[in-house]
C-alpha cells in the first residue's frame, strides 16, 4: 500500500477513535445524570409517602371529630 492510502486509513481510524471517545464521554455523563435522577425520584417518593400518611391521619381525625359532633348534637 502506498503511504497516501495508509495515511487515509490512519486518518479514518483516528476519526473513529475520536467518535468512540465522545460516545464514551456522553455515556459516562448520562450514567451520572441517571444516578442524580434516581436519587431525586427516591426522595420524591419518600416525601409522597409521608404526605399520604399525614393525609390519612388527618382524615381519621376528621371522622373522629365528626362522630363526636354528631354525638353532641344527639345529646341535645
Amino acid at each position: 500500500m502506498s503511504d497516501q492510502v495508509l495515511q487515509q486509513i490512519l486518518n479514518e481510524l483516528q476519526k473513529l477513535n475520536d467518535q468512540v471517545s465522545n460516545m464514551e464521554s456522553s455515556l459516562k455523563s448520562l450514567k451520572e445524570d441517571m444516578a442524580v435522577v434516581k436519587q431525586a425520584v427516591l426522595e420524591t417518593a419518600e416525601k409522597v409517602d409521608k404526605q399520604e400518611a399525614s393525609l390519612a391521619a388527618l382524615a381519621l381525625r376528621s371522622i373522629e371529630h365528626e362522630s363526636a359532633i354528631n354525638k353532641l348534637r344527639q345529646a341535645k
